[in-house]
């Protein structure tokens, strides 16, 4: 079934789609859908689609400031840090993947000896410390550029040991630093539900990060 200027066709539907077709056009694209990631979804929303037609309305001020400033060459950059300890992850999305070309570079950190944090709590919370005037030269650079700091927002999983343990720390040293700005914090808890995961440890990191959330 496709759609035409004078409407849909293809198997038993011409000019008008019928409710059977409609209902097989909505399990069909439902099954072929992906879920969007986060990232996605708020590319799409503040910068819009290329391959998607215009709305017919237009945003008196969108503010893409907020989450994106504008390059020279008119090239929305997040207004993001890209923070782990081995360099796996953050290669993969900076080097390979469709993301590639838009995050800033400098905004980019991995730790030089790229071992990670071992899916343990106290050993990402100490790499945490050991790293912080790194990291804050970053988060100090991109606040002193925006017009009116609001806030942070931190995505950050919570069963290995970077997540969980220099996440903790990087949100206790938010509040020091910044103790006047909203923190809002987007935690991927584990899937206890079914037995996926080889990471042993991962109720401990949860329940020690989450206590620390909790208390900054």
């Amino acid at each position: 079934m496709e759609y035409s200027p004078t409407g849909w066709r293809g198997g038993t539907c011409c000019s008008t789609i019928t409710p059977r077709c409609r209902a097989r056009l909505v399990c069909r694209r439902r099954r072929c859908r992906r879920r969007p990631s986060l990232l996605e979804i708020v590319a799409l929303v503040t910068i819009g689609n290329p391959a998607m037609p215009p709305p017919a309305h237009k945003f008196i001020d969108d503010r893409k400031d907020v989450f994106f400033y504008q390059s020279d060459d008119d090239h929305y950059i997040p207004r993001a840090l890209l923070i782990d300890l081995e360099p796996r992850v953050v290669n993969k999305l900076t080097r390979q993947g469709p993301y590639r070309n838009l995050f800033n570079e400098e905004n980019v950190f991995i730790a030089e000896d790229g071992g990670g944090a071992g899916n343990n709590w106290a050993s990402g919370f100490r790499q945490g410390e050991q790293h912080h005037e790194q990291v804050f030269d970053m988060i100090d650079r991109e606040s002193d550029n925006s017009d009116s700091l609001e806030g942070f927002v931190m995505c950050h999983p919570i069963a290995g040991g970077t997540g969980s343990g220099m996440g903790s720390y990087l949100l206790e040293a938010l509040n020091d630093h910044f103790p006047k700005k909203l923190i809002q914090t987007y935690s991927v808890f584990p899937n206890w539900s079914q037995n996926q995961s080889d990471v042993v440890v991962q109720p401990y990191n949860s329940v020690l990060t989450m206590k620390q959330d909790d208390t900054c």
